[in-house]
């Protein structure tokens, strides 16, 4: 678990068009009410290294 991170959401692979946003709790977890549709998760925290974007199809 990667606590305070910073976590956002958007529906293009640019990053562009963000549609929504957050910091993971103590359990590293953020949680997301998403349409249907594919997104891409793009995760940030000082220290760590992430592969970006992470793409989810929402169902």
């Amino acid at each position: 678990a990667i606590p305070d991170a910073d976590v956002w959401v958007t529906t293009d692979i640019g990053g562009a068009i963000v549609i929504g946003s957050g910091k993971t709790n103590q359990n590293g977890q953020v949680v997301f009410y998403l349409d249907a549709g594919t997104v891409y998760v793009w995760r940030q925290k000082s220290g760590w290294n992430f592969v970006n974007p992470d793409t989810e199809v929402i169902s």
